[in-house]
């Protein structure tokens, strides 16, 4: 049985604290396999969230992920950028020990287009590193439905081509 349990605190000035626990295997003597909780700030054009995340399940006993992202919203331009480390404190020297960043443009071109261009690099062990050029073409029917198309070009995995229709509730 899957259990999830999550609480978000009201927003003041511009504050939010949310926090959850997950339970994904009961045969591994865990009250919680996942324990997380995140700091966000989102007031006017700055927003930023600072986030830790604890798992503890079995072939992963004892992950801990923090994660630190920062946005700036200029109006026709917003700029955002993330970086998380995630220490296997079992295994060290495991693929799930790594770091990983990255960085976003996004321009809004009219109220219909909008177009965004990210970098990410994933510095694992095992020389598993990988690193990401993506680029997002959006047409905005309204502020709920956009359709989109998106290319992905990657240094060491298959590169990629999606599209699709975003639809928000």
């Amino acid at each position: 049985m899957v259990a999830l349990y999550s609480y978000g605190t009201p927003t003041f000035g511009g504050f939010q604290f949310i926090g959850a626990v997950m339970t994904t295997n009961a045969q591994n003597d865990q009250d919680f396999d996942v324990v997380t909780g995140r700091l966000i700030y989102n007031e006017g054009p700055l927003n930023f969230g600072i986030g830790h995340t604890q798992v503890r399940r079995p072939g992963i006993d004892n992950l801990h992920r923090t994660s630190f992202g920062i946005g700036y919203d200029f109006g026709m331009v917003q700029l955002g950028g993330v970086y998380e480390h995630n220490d296997d404190r079992e295994d060290s020297g495991a693929a799930s020990d790594f770091d990983a960043w990255g960085v976003n443009v996004s321009a809004n071109l009219s109220d219909a287009w909008s177009v965004s261009l990210g970098y990410a690099e994933n510095n694992r062990n095992f020389d598993l590193d990988n690193d990401a050029w993506v680029g997002i073409v959006r047409h905005h029917f309204n502020d709920k439905v956009y359709a989109f198309l998106e290319a992905a070009r990657y240094d060491r995995t298959d590169n990629n081509m999606a599209a699709g229709l975003s639809v928000s509730f």
